[in-house]
């Protein structure tokens, strides 16, 4: 569960490195209010904050939506999973440790939305690239 997280977390830092750097680069626009929250993402907003701002900030800037709704009942399981780990990481008591089937099924469905979320991200960002090269 720790790892799963682990690795979306570091996909959309990736992501959102990426369009800093498109962006210091002149290949696409961001406004300025969004290009500070994202420089600063990192100390204010909570996970789930940042991945509607990254995925919401690339949809405006690449020009497409982001068909992956970050919203709706496979949004809701990626949060239940997310607090399954976040009941992991930092347990109040021994219970909080164990892990039952529906926590580890809810794991899974939100780890199928956001590989959802991930390829329409790299979909979206190599149509772009296509268009306007970087």
């Amino acid at each position: 569960v720790r790892a799963i997280f682990a690795l979306i977390e570091a996909v959309v830092e990736q992501h959102k490195r990426l369009l800093l750097d498109l962006a210091d680069r002149g290949t696409i626009l961001l406004d300025p209010g969004v290009r500070a929250r994202l420089q600063e993402v990192k100390r204010y907003l909570r996970f789930e904050e940042k991945i509607r701002l990254v995925y919401q900030t690339a949809a405006l800037a690449f020009g497409q939506p982001i068909t992956t709704p970050i919203a709706g009942h496979r949004w809701d399981a990626f949060l239940k999973g997310l607090e399954t780990r976040h009941l992991i990481t930092h347990p109040k008591t021994f219970h909080e440790c164990h892990i039952g089937e529906e926590a580890i099924g809810l794991v899974d469905s939100g780890h199928e939305w956001f590989r959802d979320l991930q390829n329409n991200f790299v979909k979206i960002a190599r149509h772009h690239r296509e268009r306007h090269p970087w």
